[in-house]
């Protein structure tokens, strides 16, 4: 990273603080995920709250997966002592009324006419609205709900909507829908979701031996599905790559999972018994490419010798979060005992 590019890093926060204090009226922020949120952003929501006077930030989180101990937890403990409202509210499951009107207001009908399906809809998805709109869409997609253009209104088989059935796991569920994709679409999501919730074509397409175009071809049906999102606009143009610029300008974007319950959904599609080793190959794979893009090392085998002195330099050369993803990948080969003199000089590197 440059310096003008740190620089801008550092004066963002202030910058943007600023922008919201000038604002003639109050704003409402949402955000999503907050057990994953980073402690630049946590900062930066702190001040905001701390320095603004018009602002509200709603905020969800999965308690299910923090501690009292979790970054979240304890800058929004911070924020009380300052004297500012924190307000904690905890989501239940709708009633049935909520899901009639879900329905209806799926289907834009009145909740009389479509009280059977809605009656169903609950009984399936326990009052769950995540469950209840994949079970929706399943059913339109498995045609047991069809528009009928010439009564101009939408039709279901009852009788087999009864019958049909519908996970209460999220990720059992995504894992499901996931299978509905391509098989080599769902092979490149299973290498994606072994870097984390976010991942770029470059080093998905090291890890598949394949081009970043091929790459984001195949990932193609994914993102019309919704299992994965670009992190730019750019990715909009790929299908016409080849007509309006070179499609190396045009794929090298990052991209994300839509939630972390998808990731986790891919990542599930690996058997559990070969998880480790499956991402120790790849760690091993980003750690070639990494050598040989230096011209240091040819050799694909780090199981069983060390790294030389100038091979070191390189991977300490890194960014750090490249870093990262190489030596997190090949920890997993610990588990298994595999290349002990490898990792403990890598993990040296990365605790510096």
């Amino acid at each position: 990273m440059s310096e003008g590019s740190t620089a801008f890093d550092n004066l963002f926060p202030e910058l943007l603080i600023d922008f919201l204090k000038v604002l003639d009226r109050s704003l409402v922020i949402c955000l999503d995920d907050l057990q994953s949120i980073d402690e630049e952003s946590l900062q930066l929501l702190a001040d905001s709250l701390e320095k603004v006077g018009n602002l509200l930030i709603v905020c969800a989180y999965r308690d299910n997966e923090m501690s009292g101990i979790h970054p979240l937890m304890l800058t929004l403990s911070d924020i009380r002592t300052k004297g500012i409202a924190v307000t904690n509210t905890i989501l239940s499951s709708l009633n049935e009324i909520h899901i009639h009107e879900l329905v209806a207001d799926s289907f834009n009908c009145q909740i009389e006419s479509i009280r059977p399906l809605a009656e169903l809809v609950y009984k399936k998805s326990n009052g769950n609205p995540f469950f209840a709109i994949k079970f929706l869409k399943s059913l339109e997609r498995d045609g047991l709900v069809k528009f009928n253009p010439d009564l101009e209104s939408w039709q279901c088989d009852l009788s087999k909507i009864k019958i049909q059935s519908l996970t209460n796991d999220e990720i059992e569920l995504m894992a499901l829908q996931l299978q509905q994709l391509p098989i080599e679409t769902q092979e490149m999501l299973k290498l994606a979701a072994c870097l984390g919730m976010e991942f770029d074509l470059s080093t998905v397409g090291i890890i598949a031996r394949q081009s970043e175009a091929e790459v984001a071809e195949i990932l193609w049906s994914a993102l019309q599905a919704g299992s994965i999102v670009p992190q730019q606009e750019t990715y909009n143009f790929f299908p016409f790559a080849a007509e309006v610029a070179p499609i190396e300008r045009l794929v090298a974007v990052s991209y994300r999972f839509s939630h972390d319950r998808c990731c986790q959904a891919a990542y599930s599609l690996i058997p559990v018994a070969e998880r480790e080793l499956f991402q120790y190959q790849i760690g091993e794979l980003l750690l070639h490419q990494t050598l040989a893009a230096t011209g240091l090392s040819t050799s694909r085998n780090y199981r069983d010798r060390s790294l030389s002195e100038p091979e070191l330099m390189a991977i300490a050369a890194l960014d750090r979060s490249r870093l990262f993803t190489i030596v997190d990948r090949l920890n997993y080969g610990a588990v298994k005992g595999i290349a002990p003199t490898l990792l403990r000089q890598l993990n040296t590197i990365a605790i510096r």
